[in-house]
């Protein structure tokens, strides 16, 4: 009987500790939930085209998105790109953002008339406004975003941007360069320049190229975006410079190395 009790006692040991190495394995997994899972996202588009004479026609085509299970803090550094007036929104619900675009076209509209009355082409143009906020990409709770868009409103040719900006999901927060690195600790010029190869016979001024807020990320390297008359000419277009992390090793913050698995 008294060996009986042991094999029992045993028995409930095994089976509490395999129930707490259940829990464990779940919490663990919980970790690893993709962006996706912890929010809700829709898309809006709004758009018009507008015969102002014979000669010019004026477009607007936008495309946003809309989040829920994202703080309006974030959400206010996210949108500020795409509707100049988003802080003065209050819940970025679909309704309110989709009434926001209306305005945005409304006013787009209204300047493009009032710049009509002091030039009008002599040959038929199409003033325009495009852009499109897309995913980029979702990597261990960091949601990153691209916003691209161009444009024209007369004269030698027209614009062209590419902007990106990233969510810390799990934190509610809006990532600067600094949740990443320590910017201070980094000779930016020589590590631009190096990994710029050729095109940095481009740029305006070479010696003096230097990291911007403009970046997207992996588990990998670090790119910085360069827009337009940024560092180089029009004709040179948007420029991406990629440096690898291991050059950035030292600079990195513990906190970011620990979330997207650096060694």
């Amino acid at each position: 009987m008294k060996n009986l009790s042991l094999l029992f006692l045993a028995y409930l040991l095994m089976s509490c500790n395999q129930k707490k190495m259940d829990i464990n394995e779940t919490l663990q997994d919980t970790d690893t939930i993709p962006v996706a899972k912890m929010m809700s996202m829709d898309s809006l588009s709004v758009g018009d085209t507008l015969k102002i004479s014979n000669t010019l026609t004026v477009e607007y085509r936008q495309k946003v998105l809309v989040f829920t299970g994202i703080d309006k803090v974030v959400l206010d550094s996210l949108y500020i790109d795409v509707l100049p007036k988003s802080k003065t929104l209050t819940s970025y619900s679909r309704e309110e953002v989709q009434a926001a675009l209306h305005n945005d076209l409304q006013e787009y509209m209204n300047e493009m008339k009032k710049e009509s009355k002091s030039y009008m082409p002599e040959f038929p143009q199409t003033w325009d406004r495009h852009s499109i906020m897309e995913i980029f990409s979702d990597q261990n709770y960091y949601l990153t975003l691209r916003y691209t868009g161009y444009g024209y409103t007369g004269g030698a040719h027209g614009y062209a941007y590419e902007i990106y900006k990233t969510a810390d999901v799990k934190e509610q927060k809006y990532v600067e360069l600094s949740d990443i690195l320590n910017p201070s600790q980094i000779d930016w010029n020589t590590l631009l320049l190096k990994y710029a190869g050729e095109r940095k016979a481009e740029f305006f001024e070479p010696n003096s190229v230097s990291f911007n807020r403009n970046f997207y990320f992996n588990s990998d390297s670090i790119t910085f975006v360069y827009g337009q008359y940024e560092i180089a000419p029009y004709s040179s277009g948007i420029i991406h410079i990629t440096i690898p992390f291991k050059e950035l090793s030292t600079a990195l913050t513990p906190e970011f190395k620990k979330r997207m698995q650096i060694p």
